[in-house]
């Protein structure tokens, strides 16, 4: 890693690395305060090593990294974690615990913004340490602070949750999950990391996403979010980031008299670049992520191990941005995924394509805009892009766009579900069956947009943003629309049929409207192949609610 303005820093992988390094001085410090805030918090009791007599000690270790604001070093950090790889059954019960979904970050962030609400950021220090262990554990003393007692080596009792405990991220969950409802919170159904909150006219006042010890909220009025920051310092250590500016690693762009916001991947794409700058300096400028060769990676030479290990670095990163605030690279990226195991060097080279796109294009992202359509319009619910083509967008209104591309091998399914003039969530995959015809490649993308669509649907209802009736879903096959209106229309195809049963199903309930578009307006073709210049430009700016010279 390479901050700007210093030298090359090496993340040491131990205790004796990083008292080698030339930051010495700098991990030793990230060290001892980890150290105080541990002690702090009392989350261990000191033995001899006869007390854990018969029983099992688990090693602990030290974690490093460096924290970057706006591509710059803003500090060293050192993090003490038990290894709970080696713990025994009989040490733990639950382990699992849940993040919010990405969709849900995007969909309070997106609601927030459409109502003018404060959006903001906290983080809770220490998190898991507030938690209590539930099992008894005894570890060894931290490497590099080893000590006796009475000229016997010391053990540690854990009396938190300590990170790298496999039960400690249950345990903070539970802990914290108790605390917001007991706060006034109400958990939702539908994702079980997001909570809202009801003033007393029983109207929503807050919505909150929870990533770990990451609080993403909006608020009605400042007022609601100082009164909520002001209860957590009563029990938690908060550090308050004030107006929302990253989440989840998206830098946030947030025009609140415009009701305009923005969710780019910039300081993520800038970092790559820079680790890649050889490769980058000799990148020649893309319009688009990638073009047809893209479909023909499997014969490339092999790669050597350090030559896999980067490739399988880049494209997890590139998988993080696509997921998170960047559609518009989703099926290059999938393509790439798909030789994880194995890359090879065209692997490597579209991989590096992609990144190239990205630097070209850095600045842009997702903008939700809460003022695109007036509440009394719906004239252009029904038309991504109008019966001529025309963009008219419609905005402010749940709608999604679902195509396939109809594979000899496995089909390629994409959709993305559009809501204040982009993208919610969107998706690019490889169907689990075979399509005998294009009819079943797309009722199979359909039917995965209608369930996405449907919980989406919800948990917007939860956050008392029902969407005013049903929402289109926009196809470009006559044969998927008819299974919609008929579900006989499928034929005897038994491992589509409980697909087009379920497309069928919903659409005569009444939540989903399938409705038949034009492939040359159907943008989710830029989630299911490579497209020309011209073609991935249009699409892509709809998705992801851009325009030329953003």
């Amino acid at each position: 890693m390479t901050p700007r303005g210093m030298r090359s820093i090496t993340i040491p992988q131990n205790h004796r690395e990083a008292m080698a390094s030339s930051y010495a001085e700098e991990w030793k410090k990230a060290e001892m305060t980890e150290l105080d805030t541990i002690s702090a918090m009392d989350t261990y009791e000191r033995h001899p090593r006869c007390y854990a007599k018969g029983k099992s000690i688990y090693r602990c270790k030290w974690h490093y990294d460096v924290k970057m604001v706006d591509g710059r070093l803003d500090k060293f950090k050192a993090r003490l974690v038990f290894v709970g790889i080696q713990q025994k059954p009989d040490s733990y019960s639950n382990v699992f615990s849940t993040c919010v979904r990405y969709a849900s970050v995007r969909t309070i962030i997106a609601i927030g913004a459409k109502r003018g609400w404060v959006l903001f950021n906290i983080d809770i220090k220490g998190a898991y340490l507030y938690a209590k262990m539930d099992h008894e554990l005894f570890m060894h003393e931290p490497p590099g602070y080893e000590q006796t007692m009475n000229g016997e080596p010391t053990v540690l009792l854990v009396k938190r949750a300590l990170y790298g405990a496999k039960q400690s991220g249950y345990l903070w969950r539970m802990k914290f999950d108790g605390w917001m409802k007991s706060y006034g919170f109400e958990r939702s159904t539908h994702d079980d990391c997001v909570y809202v909150l009801r003033g007393e006219d029983s109207r929503i006042v807050m919505m909150a996403g929870i990533w770990v010890d990451d609080v993403i909220a909006a608020a009605e009025s400042d007022e609601v979010r100082q009164e909520f920051i002001a209860a957590l310092r009563k029990e938690f250590t908060v550090d308050d980031r004030g107006e929302l500016e990253w989440a989840l690693g998206m830098k946030v762009r947030y025009d609140k008299p415009r009701r305009r916001v923005t969710l780019s991947g910039e300081a993520r794409i800038l970092a790559l670049a820079e680790q890649h700058g050889v490769e980058m300096k000799a990148m020649r400028k893309y319009a688009t992520p990638a073009d047809v060769t893209i479909l023909e990676m499997g014969e490339g030479d092999e790669l050597n191990r350090e030559g896999t290990e980067r490739a399988q670095r880049l494209i997890g990163a590139l998988i993080y941005i696509s997921t998170t605030c960047r559609p518009d690279i989703a099926h290059a990226v999938y393509r790439c995924a798909t030789y994880m195991s194995r890359p090879n060097s065209k692997v490597w080279s579209a991989a590096l394509r992609i990144l190239g796109y990205l630097l070209n294009t850095a600045k842009q992202g997702i903008t939700y805009d809460g003022k695109s359509v007036p509440k009394d319009d719906l004239s252009a619910l029904h038309a991504p892009f109008g019966p001529t083509g025309a963009d008219v967008r419609a905005r402010g209104h749940l709608h999604l766009v679902s195509d396939a591309n109809w594979e000899v091998a496995r089909s390629i399914s994409g959709y993305a579900i559009m809501y204040a003039g982009a993208a919610l969530t969107w998706s690019c995959k490889k169907q689990p069956a075979t399509a005998l015809s294009s009819t079943e490649a797309e009722t199979y993308s359909a039917s995965a947009a209608a369930a996405e669509l449907l919980w989406e649907r919800e948990l917007m209802a939860e956050l008392d943003e029902s969407p005013p009736g049903p929402s289109t879903l926009w196809v470009d096959n006559t044969g998927a629309v008819a299974v919609a209106q008929d579900v006989q229309s499928v034929g005897r195809s038994r491992h589509i049929a409980r697909r087009a049963n379920f497309l069928h199903d919903v659409a005569e309930q009444g939540a989903v409207r399938v409705k038949w578009l034009s492939t040359e307006a159907m943008a989710a073709d830029v989630l299911t192949k490579p497209l020309d210049a011209k073609k991935f430009v249009k699409f892509s700016n709809y998705l992801m609610n851009t325009v030329a010279g953003e």
